[in-house]
């Protein structure tokens, strides 16, 4: 004897299906930026402690000093570029955000003084 079981749609198949939104995307996002130039900011101290070794008196100087330099600034380089493209785009979706949620707040005052008469 079969027996005929209900079937549950997957809701992500659905069209038309609206997610809520991550509360916490934009703290994760500024987290991992931070994550990002501290991961700079250990490349340069890395670059700064090999510069310093490499400059003790009486030693040959394994890397050249004009080298590091090209490093560091090269580093530096990437590291505003990164940032500035980054920030840009976040800039720019921020941007978005505040004009729809300013266009819903208008509507929630238009709604709220209509109801107060």
């Amino acid at each position: 004897m079969a027996i005929d079981k209900a079937k549950r749609s997957n809701p992500l198949a659905q069209p038309n299906t609206r997610r809520r939104p991550n509360p916490q995307l934009k703290a994760q996002l500024l987290d991992s930026l931070q994550h990002l130039n501290r991961g700079y900011g250990i490349a340069l101290s890395n670059l700064n402690r090999l510069e310093h070794l490499d400059n003790k008196k009486g030693k040959p100087e394994i890397f050249p000093a004009a080298c590091l330099r090209n490093i560091h600034n090269r580093t530096e380089e990437l590291r505003a570029f990164a940032n500035h493209a980054l920030l840009q785009t976040l800039a720019g979706r921020e941007g978005q955000e505040a004009i729809r949620f300013g266009r819903l707040r208008i509507r929630q005052e238009k709604r709220s003084t209509k109801r107060s008469y």
